[in-house]
């Protein structure tokens, strides 16, 4: 029996790896528009707050010093153009991570609902999922633009307990950043963390979830209490 009735998942880091694809639609946005690229592992370290922050960081490594209302300027002028070249590219490169299908496959056999929860946009989000083979697994996914408040806020998980009528303490929430413990933490539900993924390059450990994990081998052996499918 699942210890869960709700499983919500980060997307980006957590059950894709989709830093190539975003490094690339940033770099060539920023070359588009006049600028440098910044290395790879820079951009890396910046995902995790959907792609307009992502940008307004990367902007600010590569213009001199500058305020933020000509930073918003600046965006106005790059945005549309990162969209572009991301909407082409997203779900392209990017590859599910070692044991997500065969877990995902194992937990829709149960019939746990899955949602996934992100501060990716919503139309990237699905864009994603569905050119990784991931989109049917899950019963909702919910965008950081998909509310009013994202990530760290509570209100993306405590919707989609509403919405499944599930209570906090069979709700748990898998993500690879410090900001998706803290989501977490807010909704009151299990903090599970993968130790692969990005989180601004530190350790996710130092966010002291309550399971952390280093491959979805081990998140079928706990979610399904079966000690035999953790990997040692």
């Amino acid at each position: 029996m699942s210890r869960y009735k709700l499983l919500s998942f980060d997307l980006d880091g957590t059950l894709v790896h989709t830093a190539p694809e975003i490094v690339q639609a940033c770099n060539e946005a920023l070359v588009a528009c006049g600028y440098g690229e910044l290395p790879d592992a820079q951009i890396e370290h910046l995902i995790g707050n959907g792609t307009y922050e992502l940008m307004r960081k990367a902007l600010e490594r590569v213009v001199a010093p500058t305020s933020e209302s000509t930073l918003d300027f600046l965006l106005q002028d790059i945005m549309p153009v990162f969209n572009t070249i991301y909407g082409e590219v997203s779900g392209t490169r990017g590859q599910p991570y070692p044991g997500v299908l065969d877990a995902l496959e194992e937990f829709k056999r149960q019939s746990i609902p899955m949602v996934v929860v992100t501060n990716k946009e919503h139309f990237f989000a699905i864009k994603v999922l569905k050119n990784t083979g991931l989109l049917n697994y899950f019963d909702g996914v919910v965008g950081g633009d998909s509310l009013s408040k994202k990530k760290p806020d509570a209100l993306p998980l405590n919707h989609c307990m509403t919405h499944f009528d599930v209570q906090a303490c069979d709700t748990a929430h898998i993500g690879d950043s410090s900001i998706d413990v803290q989501t977490a933490r807010a909704a009151q539900v299990c903090a599970i963390a993968v130790s692969f993924g990005y989180n601004g390059g530190e350790p996710v450990a130092t966010s002291k979830p309550d399971l952390l994990i280093n491959h979805f081998d081990e998140l079928r052996g706990h979610v399904l209490n079966r000690p035999s499918l953790i990997s040692h």
